[in-house]
């Protein structure tokens, strides 16, 4: 079982960290939390039933820790985007850096279960069914929650572009 926890672990630990930093927006938490994910998913792969995909599987676990840890932690960190004024020609959106910094800071704002679709289908490449299998949910779910997250996304960001 070591060799293949091994080779989970080295396959899609910087994918885990990558999606784990889009949910929490810092560094240090991120890697705190990937170590995490891969404890539980030590001690639960005994246990796999491979029912799924197996990165779909991790993903989950990887989602519920974030989640939980943001309930606990409380959901928004400060973001020099928020103190912005909205009038302020200082912030110039033609930089990529600044745009995209705007964008994840306007995802951060989401609701979670708007976010984690968001990541999910467009950060992760997820499609409906994949993602319905790591939230749990069924695949019109999926589709609503993702439209409505584009539209909340679209109307914070339409005052800035």
């Amino acid at each position: 079982m070591v060799n293949e926890f091994d080779e989970i672990v080295h396959l899609y630990k910087d994918r885990i960290f990558k999606m784990l930093y889009m949910k929490v927006g810092n560094m240090e938490d991120a890697m705190d939390l990937t170590q995490d994910v891969f404890l539980k998913v030590y001690r639960a792969l005994p246990g796999f039933r491979g029912d799924s995909n197996i990165y779909t599987w991790i993903y989950r676990i990887a989602i519920n820790t974030a989640n939980t840890f943001l309930k606990k932690r409380g959901r928004f960190q400060s973001s020099s985007i928020e103190n912005m004024e909205d009038n302020s020609l200082k912030f110039n959106l033609n930089n990529e850096e600044n745009l995209k910094t705007l964008l994840k800071s306007k995802i951060e704002e989401l609701p979670e279960h708007y976010k984690d679709v968001l990541l999910l289908h467009y950060f992760e490449g997820f499609d409906y069914k994949e993602i319905a299998d790591v939230l749990g949910i069924n695949i019109g779910t999926v589709k609503s929650r993702l439209f409505r997250a584009r539209e909340l996304l679209s109307q914070k960001m339409r005052r800035y572009l």
